[in-house]
């Protein structure tokens, strides 16, 4: 007697379908593999000084505060201009 969620789960995939999915997988870590052969840096030569670690662990001073969500408000970048309604009449 088959479990009922067993047997649900091997009608719920074709052959074909595992067999695409499986062929996929396989061809993605082969091309991986080949990529990676190809693409390894070539090692220079060390500079001294370059990669070591400062004497004193360093401490920020300021930061930049960036708001990335949309422009500055209206109310930031009102800038009134008197002088304007004084020429225009």
């Amino acid at each position: 007697m088959q479990n009922s969620k067993n047997s649900q789960w091997l009608h719920a995939i074709s052959r074909r379908a595992f067999l695409n999915r499986s062929a996929g997988s396989v061809g993605t870590v082969a091309f991986a593999s080949l990529l990676g052969q190809e693409s390894r840096p070539v090692q220079a030569a060390p500079m001294p000084g370059v990669l070591t670690n400062p004497p004193l662990p360093q401490k920020a001073k300021r930061i930049i505060w960036l708001t990335m969500a949309g422009g500055p408000s209206q109310l930031e970048t009102f800038d009134p201009k008197p002088k304007l309604a004084e020429m225009h009449g």
